[in-house]
């Protein structure tokens, strides 16, 4: 009976301990899952956290790249900006310097100094034959044709102003081997040419007149300077629009 009974008793402690032993292990086993679903929120909201500091770092960013693009703008106005205020001084510059060129060129022509002969072969001293008037003086050859296109022009103009303005439309003979005073006397009655013409002997003229160009016109105020200089063919309205101005001033 007793062993009976220690038997009982030592099977109830074994139960016990069995017992005990698979509460702990549940125990831990919730504690476990427990711990396990509460490890993911706490880095979802790490997750969280981080995508919201990388959206605002990239805020930032967007944001600083947005005030260095626009500084950049700004930076490229202000330099455009100058570079058009500098375009603008160079060229007004240009054009100043331009116009002093032309007024030192003009001025550098002495008109008093043109020598030419006419068709009697006397000897045309211009200070002295144009007594006071403005004059046209043309400098062409018969091998030109601008030259012989714009003669008919001159002479419309001639029949209506050389009252009040002096016309020397003067050959540039030694110009070619070829340029005499038969060949221009042929050309100018092929043309049906009525206006006076005068002969540059060896060039002296064209080289007060600092002419390189055929033709080439000088128009001279009643002073004896000269205010406008033409390269190149001339039509009857450019040539009175140049006389308009030479009778005006």
């Amino acid at each position: 009976m007793n062993k009976r009974l220690m038997y009982l008793g030592l099977s109830l402690v074994a139960l016990l301990l069995i017992a005990g032993g698979f509460y702990r292990h549940y125990q831990n086993e919730d504690s476990s899952e427990s711990l396990t679903n509460s490890q993911p929120t706490s880095t979802s909201k790490t997750a969280l956290d981080t995508t919201k500091t990388t959206e605002a770092s990239k805020e930032t960013s967007k944001a600083a790249e947005t005030t260095k693009t626009t500084e950049r703008a700004s930076s490229n106005k202000t330099t455009s900006t100058s570079k058009e205020d500098s375009s603008t001084k160079e060229t007004s510059e240009d054009d100043e310097d331009e116009s002093m060129s032309k007024a030192e060129f003009l001025a550098s022509i002495e008109p008093k100094n043109f020598r030419f002969t006419d068709q009697e072969g006397e000897m045309v001293d211009f200070e002295k034959a144009s007594k006071g008037k403005p004059a046209v003086v043309n400098i062409w050859a018969t091998w030109c044709n601008p030259c012989g296109q714009e003669m008919p022009e001159f002479q419309k103009v001639w029949e209506d102003y050389q009252e009040d303005v002096n016309f020397y439309l003067v050959n540039a003979l030694d110009s070619k081997p070829t340029e005499t005073k038969e060949k221009v006397e042929q050309f100018l009655e092929e043309l049906n040419f009525k206006m006076p013409i005068y002969y540059d002997y060896h060039l002296k003229t064209m080289a007060v007149a600092n002419a390189v160009f055929f033709p080439t016109t000088l128009f001279i105020d009643a002073e004896g300077q000269v205010v406008h200089y033409q390269f190149g063919q001339m039509d009857q309205a450019a040539i009175e629009e140049q006389l308009q101005q030479l009778l005006n001033d």
